[in-house]
């Protein structure tokens, strides 16, 4: 509670309240996202926790309820309590600076914070649709796409299966290496074809992807021209001779 006052004590008297999340960000890039979920873990935590004694007062007071509807009753909400906080912080970290942080020219400053930023952007977009990937695939039994390695078990799914089951569901490592392949090409607009879309979902997923991507392409090398302009190679630097040297000439 002490470091959530201070934080929003700082944050209410910043000036530049867009530059000074900024500026928080670069400073901590590798403890931001650790910090972030560990506190969101420790809040879910408690949530569970909370969870669990709701959970006991449904048993308590529900005792003609078979043992599988008690548990459809508490892991729903405890899946919800877990992921919620955690889907919503990143999402809004990644939505603020992608939207408004290359869309300001005072963060062109410096050369270390807008590599971050692009690489940030790069891994977030990559890892985000992703993850979409997989979930279009999940819910759909894996014929959204073509060549992906359906996320299953081996047996396939039970008839009595529902969507919960299917969303703590843990893919195996292949599984996860296609989705993030797959992100990878459309991003870079490859396209070797080994993978490609067949629902309109699917495809909606990838068009909406491929967007994204050459937004970014835009924005780095606008930056990268507008950095490079005036030295450099590209650019190399003109010095007009003094008329000290013209005369000597």
């Amino acid at each position: 509670m002490a470091a959530g006052r201070w934080i929003s004590k700082k944050w209410h008297s910043a000036r530049d309240r867009h530059r000074a999340y900024l500026d928080f960000v670069s400073r901590h890039p590798i403890s931001l996202v650790p910090l972030a979920a560990l506190y969101v873990g420790l809040v879910a935590f408690l949530l569970v926790c909370c969870v669990v004694v709701v959970s006991s007062l449904v048993d308590f007071l529900w005792r003609g309820l078979e043992p599988d509807a008690k548990l459809n009753i508490v892991l729903p909400f405890t899946v919800i309590f877990l992921w919620g906080p955690l889907t919503l912080i990143v999402a809004a970290h990644y939505l603020y600076v992608t939207f408004v942080s290359f869309l300001s020219a005072s963060q062109l400053r410096s050369f270390a914070r807008p590599v971050f930023q692009v690489l940030q952007l790069v891994a977030t977009t990559m890892i985000f649709f992703a993850a979409v990937h997989y979930y279009i695939a999940l819910l759909t039994d894996g014929v959204a796409y073509d060549g992906l390695l359906r996320p299953m078990p081996e047996g396939g799914w039970s008839p009595w299966v529902n969507w919960f089951d299917k969303l703590i569901f843990v893919p195996s490592a292949a599984t996860i290496v296609d989705c993030i392949y797959f992100s990878a090409v459309t991003m870079a607009t490859v396209g070797y074809g080994d993978i490609k879309p067949l629902t309109m979902t699917a495809k909606i997923a990838t068009i909406a992807e491929i967007l994204f991507s050459f937004g970014l392409i835009v924005v780095v090398l606008g930056w990268v021209i507008g950095h490079a302009k005036g030295a450099g190679p590209v650019a190399p630097t003109i010095v007009p001779p003094t008329d000290s040297q013209t005369s000597a000439e």
